[in-house]
Order: C-alpha cells, then sequence, then structure tokens
C-alpha cells in the first residue's frame, strides 16, 4: 500500500530532472533538521534544551559514537575498586 507522500514522490518524479529529484529529497530528508535549526535561530528554542533533547533520545553507544566521530575525548570510568 502506497502512502500520500510515496504517490506523491512517483509523481513528482515524473516531472523532474535527475539533479531536481536529488535536491528535493535532500531537502525532504533533512526538513526537521533544518526546521529545527531555524527554531534555535528565531530563538523558538533555546540551544541547551534542543542539546538535552538530542541526548535524552540517544543510546550511550550512540553518543560515545557522536562523540567518537567528532573528536571528542571518551573519559573511561573510573571504578571505586583501584
Amino acid at each position: 500500500m502506497l502512502l500520500n507522500t510515496d504517490k506523491a514522490w512517483m509523481n513528482l518524479g515524473r516531472s523532474l530532472t535527475k539533479d531536481k529529484k536529488e535536491k528535493a529529497m535532500t531537502n525532504y530528508k533533512f526538513a526537521n533538521f533544518n526546521r529545527l535549526l531555524e527554531m534555535v535561530k528565531d530563538g523558538s528554542l533555546d540551544t541547551y534544551d534542543v542539546f538535552i533533547m538530542c541526548i535524552n533520545y540517544m543510546s550511550e553507544k550512540e553518543i560515545a559514537d557522536m562523540m567518537e566521530r567528532n573528536n571528542i575525548k571518551i573519559w573511561k570510568a573510573v571504578s571505586d575498586d583501584s
């Protein structure tokens, strides 16, 4: 079963060139990302609040991966047995 968005993309695909399709799909994929950035930029959301929302949503592994990819030193927990 096709959703309305799937049908819309099929119809859109018939009328666009390959470059325009790729640009439209990129804009569609990042619509929420761009909207979130705009809300921070215009002051609707606080940067710290968005940060807290994101890390609360992410798993420990995702946070560690993000830190590693951005060259943020990951501190290992020190046990009390030392």
